[in-house]
C-alpha cells in the first residue's frame, strides 16, 4: 500500500479504515476476539505508538459505555 501510494503514477491513493476481528464458529465467546485486538494493538503499537495508545483509549471507553449499558 504504501509502495503504491508512493508511486506518483498513481492518482487515487489507497486508504486503510479499519479491520473487521470477528471470530466464526464461536458463538458468545469473546476471548478469540481480545486475542485479535491485542495482535492488532501490538502491530500499530511498532508502527505508531501514538495512534495505538489513541485506539487503546477508544477501546476502553467503548468496553466502559457497554459494560454499563
Amino acid at each position: 500500500m504504501r509502495r503504491y501510494n508512493a508511486d506518483p503514477a498513481h492518482k487515487f491513493k489507497v486508504k486503510f479504515y479499519g479491520m473487521d476481528m470477528q471470530i466464526r464458529d464461536l458463538p458468545g465467546n469473546t476471548t478469540p476476539s481480545l486475542a485479535a485486538l491485542d495482535e492488532a494493538l501490538t502491530y500499530l503499537n511498532h508502527v505508531n505508538t501514538a495512534l495505538a495508545n489513541q485506539a487503546i483509549v477508544a477501546s476502553i471507553k467503548v468496553n466502559i459505555t457497554q459494560f454499563f449499558s
